[in-house]
């Protein structure tokens, strides 16, 4: 995260955690308010149909709820929506709902900036059981063992769409749930002809196919790097092996070349592609020329794992000036949650009556006809993103060493060996 406004600045705007009264007390029921009240809440969704979601399934559903609140969202967006918060937090001006992404969450517990919601998730008896079990831990600092300080209303799963078309063309049967990274691979080298179509790709997620190795990036509590695993870097060579050893990837350029300047998949050239379960309304939208579909993540050698990363989750600004409000309307959004008031299409609802309901609806549109395995696979397979103190920093060392092993600068177990160094002094200095 880039630093505009220093630490220690931010540090003296806001309250100690400590010193920063609770929105609520365990013992007393849940209240109401009735005086008016206008709420902020800032976001990075700028875009439609993220701006009328928040509108329509959001806001004016709870102008109905509680007419004496009035929410105004702020909209900033993702690649400068850092630097505003840190210039909000700077002045002592925080919103009093702050949208949250997993890389910022553990910097901004440090910063002081959200408020502890033990107290009122006790109080108002929120049952944890009715909500995905993966994303509840993920709103907790340090990780699924801490105190909760966001709320994660929505979630994006890893998925694994396949292009039927070309499998039909091919002569493949199609992904089952039997399949393992290498069968993938199998099936890959049958799918590609080199400099018109491809076989596979971990276009993003692709912490699902060091988990399914037995990998990790760190430890749980996020003080030491653990790329350098033989787990991980058996993980890592499979992946550069699929540029390298197989060719049933390329590089950029030659997706280019190929007729695919944006997403391969949906250019039709890939046949198989980790993503995003975000990636599902663009599809829709962009593919028209052949007939696609999701399959259960494939099996590593240490199972089955499903990337559940996705952003937003929702934080009380230790410093509102609206706690208490600004705990109502979340609570009524995580406890009254459906399918509908999921801002960032793609994205499924975290709690899990509501996540059935989403199934339900997805179902009724043309693709994918197998979208119950996203969430199968998130219930059954979850694991959850890592991320720790001074993210972008070491995250950027993490991406240009894959850059670098997928492109054979540089053999897998040694790269690993020094970003794991690298990635080490960092998390010494956070």
């Amino acid at each position: 995260m880039t630093r505009n406004v220093s630490r220690r600045a931010v540090l003296a705007a806001s309250p100690p955690p400590g010193l920063v009264p609770a929105c609520g007390a365990a013992g007393q029921a849940p209240t109401k308010g009735t005086t008016p009240v206008s709420l902020r809440i800032t976001s990075w969704l700028v875009e439609q149909p993220s701006v009328e979601a928040y509108k329509s399934h959001l806001i004016e559903p709870y102008k109905q709820e509680s007419p004496s609140t009035t929410i105004a969202v702020e909209a900033t967006a993702f690649s400068t929506y850092p630097e505003k918060l840190q210039a909000y937090g700077a002045s002592g001006d925080l919103p009093d709902i702050i949208e949250v992404s997993y890389a910022w969450f553990p910097e901004w517990i440090k910063l002081g900036w959200f408020e502890n919601l033990d107290a009122v998730i006790k109080r108002d008896k929120i049952n944890l059981a009715e909500f995905d079990k993966t994303v509840t831990g993920m709103g907790k600092w340090p990780y699924e063992k801490g105190s909760t300080y966001s709320w994660w209303t929505m979630m994006g799963i890893g998925a694994f769409y396949y292009n039927k078309s070309m499998f039909d063309r091919e002569g493949q049967k199609y992904p089952d749930d039997s399949w393992t990274w290498d069968q993938a691979v199998d099936v890959g080298r049958r799918l590609t002809k080199p400099g018109q179509q491809w076989g596979l790709h971990i276009g993003s997620y692709e912490a699902s196919l060091l988990y399914a190795y037995g990998g990790s990036i760190m430890n749980d509590d996020a003080t030491k790097c653990l790329l350098d695993s033989p787990a991980s870097v058996k993980a890592h060579q499979f992946w550069s092996d699929l540029f390298l050893k197989h060719k049933v990837s390329g590089a950029g350029q030659e997706y280019r070349d190929a007729g695919a300047p944006g997403d391969v998949f949906a250019a039709g050239k890939m046949g198989m592609y980790l993503h995003g379960s975000y990636q599902i309304g663009r599809y829709r939208k962009d593919i028209k020329d052949f007939q696609w579909d999701v399959a259960p993540l494939p099996r590593g050698p240490a199972g089955r794992a499903v990337l559940i990363s996705g952003n937003p989750s929702h934080a009380v600004a230790a410093a509102g000036k609206n706690k208490d409000r600004a705990w109502e309307f979340l609570r009524w959004w995580v406890t009254k949650q459906n399918a509908r008031q999921v801002v960032l299409p793609g994205n499924t609802p975290t709690r899990l009556t509501a996540a059935k309901e989403w199934i339900e609806e997805q179902k009724k549109e043309a693709a994918p006809k197998s979208i119950t395995f996203i969430t199968d696979g998130a219930q059954k397979s979850g694991k959850r993103a890592e991320t720790g103190i001074r993210n972008a920093e070491w995250n950027k060392i993490l991406s240009d060493t894959r850059s670098a092993i997928n492109a054979g600068r540089v053999p897998a177990e040694q790269a690993l060996k020094d970003a794991t160094q690298q990635i080490d002094r960092i998390l010494k200095g956070a």
